[in-house]
C-alpha cells in the first residue's frame, strides 16, 4: 500500500508533541516557531556570540519544556525568567533534550512582571567553558581563584575537590560534604550591585545565600557589598552531598 500522508504540526500543542515524539537525535523536519514564557536561563548571554540559551514553555505545557539553544536576535541580551517570547528555528531531540538547535531565533519579546530595567554599571559575565579554554585548564584540577575582570574576582575554599574544573560538562565544582564556599569580590574603590549565578546541580546541591536556597538563573541583589560569600547545601535534608557545579557567573558593579 501507499504510505501515509507525513502530518505537518501546525498548532502549538501539535509542533510541542511532535518535538517531543522525536527520537534521540532526529530532527523535526522544517522550521517551526512557538511563543513561550522563559522559565530558565540556561546560559547568560554571551557578547562575544550575541547569543542566550532559555528554556520555554508554550501555554500549560509545564510537562514538556523546550530548551531554545544559542537564541540570537534583537533584545536577548536582556532576556529574563517570566519573559515571553517566539522562538522560530529547527526543533531536534538532543540527546534526550527537547530544543531549538542552534540559530534559532527570537521575536516578539514581551517584558514579564517589572520589565525590562536598564542595568546601572558595568557587567562582566564568565562561562566557565569560555574560561577554561582560554586559561588551559586541565580536568579535575583545582583551581582556586579566578578574576572575571580587572575589578571582579571569585574564589573557594573547601578541602579536596572544590575548586576543581571538569570536562564534563564543564564546569567548577563545590561540595557540600567540604563545607564550601564560592566568595565573589570586588576590589577598593567599587561595589557589587547584583549577582547572576547558574549551575548544574547534583545530589540535590544547591547554592545558599542569607540562608536562602539560591536556584539556578537566579539574581542576588547585593546592594552595593564589596563581597558576596555563597555556601552549598542540598534540597534534600537525607542527602547532605549536594554539589552545585557552576556554569557561569554575571556580576553588574558600580564605582563607589
Amino acid at each position: 500500500g501507499e504510505n501515509p500522508p507525513v502530518v505537518v504540526p501546525t498548532t502549538p500543542e501539535e509542533i510541542v508533541n511532535a518535538a517531543y515524539g522525536l527520537a534521540q537525535g532526529a530532527v523535526l523536519e522544517g522550521t517551526y516557531s512557538l511563543t513561550g514564557v522563559i522559565v530558565s536561563v540556561d546560559e547568560l548571554y554571551n557578547a562575544q556570540y550575541g547569543s542566550i540559551t532559555v528554556t520555554i514553555v508554550v501555554g500549560d505545557m509545564t510537562d514538556k519544556p523546550i530548551k531554545c539553544y544559542h537564541l540570537k536576535g534583537e533584545g536577548v541580551a536582556t532576556l529574563k525568567i517570566g519573559d515571553t517570547i517566539t522562538v522560530t528555528g529547527v526543533l531536534k531531540n538532543y540527546y534526550g533534550t527537547i530544543e531549538f538547535d542552534n540559530g534559532c531565533t527570537a521575536s516578539d519579546i514581551v517584558p514579564g512582571e517589572g520589565g525590562n530595567t536598564e542595568v546601572e554599571g558595568t557587567v562582566v559575565s564568565v562561562i566557565i567553558a569560555d574560561l577554561a579554554a582560554a586559561n588551559g585548564w586541565v580536568n579535575a584540577t583545582k583551581y582556586t581563584s579566578f578574576t572575571m575582570d580587572e575589578v571582579i574576582t571569585v574564589s573557594c575554599t573547601g578541602s579536596d575537590n572544590s575548586g576543581k574544573y571538569y570536562n564534563s560538562g564543564t564546569n567548577w565544582r563545590l561540595y557540600q560534604t567540604e563545607s564550601a564556599t564560592m566568595t565573589i569580590a570586588a576590589k577598593d574603590g567599587y561595589k557589587i550591585a547584583s549577582i547572576t549565578i547558574t549551575y548544574a546541580s547534583e545530589k540535590t546541591g544547591c547554592l545558599v545565600i542569607d540562608g536562602a536556597n539560591f536556584a539556578s538563573g537566579s539574581t542576588y541583589e547585593a546592594d552595593g557589598a564589596s563581597s558576596v560569600t555563597f555556601s552549598v547545601s542540598d534540597t534534600n535534608a537525607a542527602e547532605d552531598k549536594g554539589q552545585a557545579r557552576i556554569t557561569s557567573i554575571t556580576v553588574v558593579y558600580v564605582a563607589e
